[in-house]
């Protein structure tokens, strides 16, 4: 839930753990904002968040604890207008302890969101990230598993043919619903037109990102490794 619509009461404990790993590395974030605010975005976070990890030695889970807070700090920062305030709104929904250990380095805290803004390239990479997989169900994985089926005579002692048929399954997984598993039964002609459109998608994605090329934004093709 977004700090911003907790008013007047504690933030839930996962919140309130993000704010304390924020607390924890507030120079090296400030370092590392500094650092990262000459680079261009990205379409995806992770590459930067892996190399803040490396870099400070903490596990990729707790960096991302870190910009989840800076995140959610920076909506409450844009409804207010004084350094102060925000020191204030975001202390009084933490434990005590956590609240004296943001009021002592309250100076690096509000250099920290000072420097993260909309247009930092770390912001703007993790918005690009959400946008990405902003759908209904999200493709996991899938095969495609060919098997045969025998037709018998009427009394079933003989086999008289067998067919080859194919199945596409697919795992996708949607926010609310969990992970879910398609079957479809394909024939022969079903498989080349399957393959005929993802070589083609390939080709279009291509298509799409030289056309763009050379304009002043980035072109991603997402999760591209080729």
């Amino acid at each position: 839930m977004p700090f911003a619509r907790i008013v007047g009461r504690p933030l839930p404990e996962p919140a309130q753990l993000e704010v304390e790993a924020l607390i924890n590395h507030l120079d090296s974030i400030l370092s590392i904002l500094e650092k990262e605010s000459s680079k261009r975005p990205d379409s995806s976070s992770n590459p930067a968040m892996k190399e803040i990890s490396d870099s400070l030695g903490i596990e990729f889970s707790e960096v991302k604890r870190i910009f989840s807070a800076l995140e959610n700090i920076s909506a409450i920062k844009e409804n207010t207008s004084q350094p102060s305030e925000l020191v204030q709104i975001v202390s009084q929904r933490l434990s005590t302890k956590r609240s004296e250990m943001l009021k002592a380095k309250a100076g690096d805290f509000v250099k920290v969101l000072d420097l993260y803004t909309n247009d930092h390239p770390l912001h703007i990479s993790i918005k690009a990230e959400k946008l990405s997989f902003l759908h209904e169900n999200l493709y996991q994985d899938g095969e495609i598993i060919t098997d045969i089926r025998p037709i018998f005579d009427a009394a079933g002692n003989k086999i008289l043919e067998m067919i080859v048929t194919h199945s596409l399954v697919l795992n996708s997984f949607s926010y609310g619903g969990g992970t879910e598993r398609t079957h479809f039964a394909m024939d022969a002609a079903d498989v080349l037109r399957l393959r005929d459109a993802c070589e083609r998608a390939i080709k279009k994605s291509a298509t799409i990102r030289d056309s763009l090329g050379g304009n002043e934004w980035n072109v991603k093709v997402l999760n591209e490794t080729v």
